[in-house]
């Protein structure tokens, strides 16, 4: 009995070792590849997300109007 739950658990452990090794980007090179619509070198401003600056911006303006 003790020795199948020895091998069960060896079968766990080397399941879950295996699912997290194939964890990952598995063609990381084509993340990086820029679209023939961008002119010029890439900076800063290619990958910078600033769709959430609304929701920031319409925080930041009801802090204003609160005073303590």
């Amino acid at each position: 009995m003790a020795q199948n739950l020895q091998i069960l658990l060896l079968l766990s452990l080397s399941a879950a070792v295996l699912q997290v090794s194939m964890a990952g980007d598995p063609d990381i090179l084509t993340d990086f590849i820029a679209p023939p619509f961008v002119g010029g070198p890439l900076d800063g401003n290619y990958f910078t997300f600033t769709g959430m600056r609304t929701l920031v911006a319409i925080h930041i303006q009801s802090l204003e109007g609160h005073h303590d």
